[in-house]
């Protein structure tokens, strides 16, 4: 599956989507992968010589194949995304040979580690894990990495008291 097929127009009816669950479609009809059938609540809206009608749909998302973005993440992303820092991180952020592209990436914890990489280290050693969300077509999917951020050295610590 490429994601839904959403039309605009349908025999001179113009259509217009809402999702009411965009954990799971978008709007547009992209699709967030699972590995178990999904329902996403959708709006359809009618327009018809200024007459509007709007119906609401349960919208069954079957499993979808992410072998494509999988195999993006190992050859590609993946390689930027370290277990271990204590310097910022330049996350990969171009497409991968016009196959995939970076939707973001989310951090579980800002304070630890943010979506842009930025680290910000403590006296001790912390943890986040960043979520790089891939799509591909119509479809994105999450892969994510728990990051320890390294707290500072002594030599550190002591040129923090210094200054």
């Amino acid at each position: 599956m490429e994601g839904l097929q959403l039309p605009a127009e349908y025999e001179g009816v113009s259509l217009s989507w809402k999702s009411y669950s965009p954990n799971i479609v978008l709007d547009e009809g992209t699709v967030y992968a699972s590995k178990e059938i999904q329902t996403a609540q959708m709006v359809v809206t009618f327009v018809l010589n200024d007459k509007e009608v709007q119906v609401k749909l349960d919208v069954e998302i079957p499993v979808i194949d992410t072998a494509k973005i999988t195999y993006c993440w190992n050859a590609y992303y993946s390689l930027k995304v370290p277990e271990v820092t204590a310097t910022n991180v330049r996350f990969l952020t171009k497409d991968y040979g016009g196959v995939c592209e970076v939707v973001e990436y989310v951090s579980s914890n800002e304070n630890v580690i943010d979506g842009k990489g930025n680290v910000y280290q403590k006296t001790y050693d912390q943890e986040a894990t960043i979520t790089c969300y891939l799509k591909v077509g119509k479809v994105i999917n999450g892969y994510s990495r728990k990051i320890t951020v390294k707290g500072y050295t002594e030599l550190q610590c002591i040129d923090h008291v210094v200054d």
